[in-house]
């Protein structure tokens, strides 16, 4: 049994659905009277995601049925095993590393155009994650 292909698998399942629970947990914020604890838990998701993704790309260097570079993961559309996929979900983490900064450096890039950057970026990556889903 292979276990390096079962866990590229499953820690890319497992960010592919933190990254859904993240989303959801975003929007469900803005409900009134519902905004307590749900940005934390939005906020440390996204990250086990993040955490998670970078896993499953680190995998894919051992992976020995469709061997990986580094420069086949970490450049979008570079991977000779489909890379219109690949590439997608390459943009996909640079998007989420994107929101996750911007998140860190709210007060000092200004709340403004944070939240543009958040918005614009969630709901391209929720494209993209839609798109590699299929």
């Amino acid at each position: 049994m292979n276990w390096i292909w079962i866990l590229i698998r499953v820690t890319g399942l497992a960010g592919y659905f933190l990254l859904t629970l993240s989303l959801l947990a975003g929007i469900y914020r803005h409900i009134p009277r519902k905004k307590g604890d749900i940005l934390a838990f939005h906020q440390i998701i996204g990250q086990v995601a993040l955490l998670f993704i970078g896993v499953h790309a680190c995998l894919l260097l051992f992976d020995t049925y469709q061997p990986y570079t580094l420069k086949s993961i970490l450049v979008p559309f570079a991977s000779p095993y489909d890379p219109i996929l690949t590439g997608l979900g390459t943009i996909a983490a640079y998007l989420l590393l994107i929101v996750i900064f911007t998140s860190d450096f709210m007060k000092q890039i200004g709340r403004s155009l944070w939240k543009k950057t958040h918005y614009l970026i969630s709901r391209f990556g929720c494209f993209l994650r839609f798109m590699d889903f299929f």
